[in-house]
């Protein structure tokens, strides 16, 4: 059994490990959306081409990332550190759900509709329907993924800022505290 001093650093580890890979994602998250801006920019010959190779980014790059980061965020509800409210936690847990249910049940499923046709751009010049859904909706996930990470920033402040004693009491509650 570990103690709960050696319990409490482990668990503001993990936390800080667990914001570290939320914000990683939220820099992921916008340079996607950039990326996936400038796809109404190409043609269609072009498109197969960089279609397969945004497929293999998700694979190689975002899906371990945001593997990860959900895995931490499981690891920050087991080894919870004791000033971070469980209300923030289970908040943070599910944030990771609504990425992930959403992420494939919306955007992947766009984007492989865009992937099958080669179309961004229809051939009258108007942009495809899972193009327009795609960038109409991007922002929910950029918001969530950003908000989770805002969440974890507040779960470290917590983690880290001592508490004064309530009025009266004295020493020995600080230290319990600490």
């Amino acid at each position: 059994m570990i103690d709960t001093a050696a319990r409490t650093r482990w668990s503001l580890v993990i936390l800080i490990a667990a914001l570290t890979l939320a914000c990683a994602n939220v820099g992921q998250i916008l340079l996607t959306h950039a990326n996936y801006m400038s796809w109404s920019r190409i043609g269609v010959a072009e498109m197969d081409a960089v279609h397969d190779s945004w497929e293999s980014i998700v694979d190689i790059v975002i899906m371990p990332l945001s593997i990860a980061s959900a895995a931490s965020m499981v690891a920050v509800a087991l080894l919870r550190h004791p000033r971070v409210p469980w209300w923030a936690v289970g908040a943070g847990i599910g944030l990771q759900v609504a990425v992930f249910v959403t992420s494939f049940t919306m955007w992947a499923e766009w984007q492989n509709q865009i992937g099958t046709s080669g179309l961004v751009r229809m051939p009258d010049g108007s942009l495809s329907e899972p193009y327009v859904r795609l960038m109409d909706t991007h922002w929910l996930r950029i918001a969530m993924m950003t908000v989770f990470a805002l969440f974890l920033v507040g779960m470290a402040i917590a983690a880290v800022t001592r508490r004064s004693p309530p009025a009266g009491r004295d020493r020995t509650y600080a230290a319990a505290a600490a």
